[in-house]
């Protein structure tokens, strides 16, 4: 099986089934084993004392872990582009010591009204309304273990990297206070927010998902053209620590594609099943005409090219008027219509099934490829795939039957660093 990420993080461990992994890059380009020593620090009165203590101060590290994947995601200063497998990460030496906790920090509650942590550690702190430096905590030190794809900004493959990690990655949105934050517009949602982060943390302030936008070197302007600097905002080696890691480059022969079991279905003209799945990506934007779609091709039998063709007319369907960088539209939806657009070109379509479902579309197609005659089965989906949407995601079985059974699987739905998903999972 091939399967292919787009918008999305690549897992990129030995698992099954085996993800076939690219970097899209004209410089060196590879994956490597990443290996780095981190540190944090947690304050003792917001741990929980009848819960063993290795398994929440695993927890933290796995949420500092986080912190490396959205540091390049966000920042682009080091001119590395750098994607991590979450399911190839190991802790190969751990130190937990009592140490004197060494933030201040004014812990408020954050006040939306959609997004309030269940975190128990944040909890605590909330209460607490506080953190005072040389009070009780915990020092972790260990030695982590990543699996990375990397593109270089130039010619030759680094030996090291260099990040930023929190020193306490629960409480790191309160290193800069209340006072101090700024009022970030992201599409169409504004809130005033830590500003050391990419704008979109406008969109989902929660402190527990700040590592996803984290960017501790950012300087811009707020919604009001005031300028910031977090430089001034966070102070480094204190709110958190510049980390350089060594890379161990692997040697690995990834087949091209066609050399595969996709080209001798081909070749030999068995049927080729291909699931793809495209999730909405601004879900406040226009979205593809799910509905409609439903009405005018749900009993297209026959005919099924002509009644498309029909629908895009009588909608005003162009697939050249969604812009990608029209903030007003969605641009999964205009995948949607590049493909359906497309279509007619490449498959002979001689049945379809469409169904809807909680405002997502699964589309099934079957046909003959026009040039070659080889036989296909299509299943396309488009819907909400993102785990925090206000609609509930509906992609799952489709995706679980795709990797059991298709031949391909395109997957462009939400799993930006691997987190929502996996194959291994």
């Amino acid at each position: 099986m091939l399967v292919i990420f787009l918008f999305a993080s690549l897992a990129l461990g030995q698992s099954t089934p085996r993800v076939e992994t690219s970097v899209l890059c004209g410089n060196a380009a590879g994956e490597a084993i990443v290996r780095f020593k981190g540190t944090l620090f947690l304050n003792e009165a917001f741990l929980n004392q009848s819960v063993d203590r290795t398994e929440q101060i695993l927890k933290a590290i796995h949420q500092q872990l986080h912190y490396v994947s959205g540091f390049f995601e966000n920042n682009r200063t080091s001119g590395h582009a750098v994607v991590f497998s979450f399911d190839d990460r190991a802790i190969e030496s751990l130190d937990i010591s009592q140490f004197d906790y060494p933030l201040s920090y004014t812990i408020d509650d954050l006040q939306h009204s959609e997004y309030k942590t269940d975190n128990e550690y944040q909890l605590k702190a909330i209460t607490a309304g506080k953190t005072t430096a040389n009070s009780p905590g915990v020092k972790v030190s260990y030695l982590a273990r990543l699996q990375a794809a990397l593109c270089s900004p130039d010619d030759k493959f680094p030996s090291e990297i260099e990040f930023a990690i929190p020193a306490d990655p629960y409480l790191i949105y309160w290193a800069v206070p209340k006072e101090k934050r700024r009022l970030i517009q992201w599409r169409n949602s504004s809130w005033t927010i830590n500003p050391c982060a990419s704008s979109e943390l406008a969109d989902l302030p929660h402190p527990l998902h700040y590592w996803y936008f984290w960017n501790p070197t950012q300087k811009d302007k707020d919604s009001k053209g005031e300028n910031f600097d977090c430089s001034t905002l966070m102070k480094s080696s204190v709110d958190y620590f510049s980390v350089k890691a060594s890379l161990e480059k692997i040697k690995r022969e990834i087949s091209s594609p066609l050399s595969s079991r996709i080209a001798e279905h081909w070749r030999q003209k068995k049927k080729i099943d291909v699931t793809f799945i495209q999730g909405v990506i601004n879900r406040e934007a226009s979205l593809f005409p799910i509905s409609q779609f439903a009405k005018a091709l749900g009993g297209a039998k026959s005919n099924f090219t002509q009644k498309l063709v029909d629908f895009f007319v009588s909608n005003n369907l162009y697939p050249d008027r969604w812009d990608i960088n029209d903030k007003s539209v969605d641009q999964g939806s205009g995948v949607v219509l590049g493909v359906l657009r497309d279509l007619p070109w490449v498959l002979k379509v001689e049945n379809s099934t469409v169904t809807q479902k909680n405002k997502s579309l699964d589309l099934v197609l079957e046909g003959k490829l026009i040039r070659s005659k080889t036989p296909v089965r299509m299943r396309f989906f488009f819907g909400h795939t993102d785990t925090l949407s206000p609609e509930e995601p509906t992609h799952w079985p489709v995706l679980l039957e795709g990797l059991k059974k298709s031949d391909l699987v395109i997957y462009a739905g939400h799993s930006r660093r691997a987190t929502f998903f996996a194959p291994a999972g």
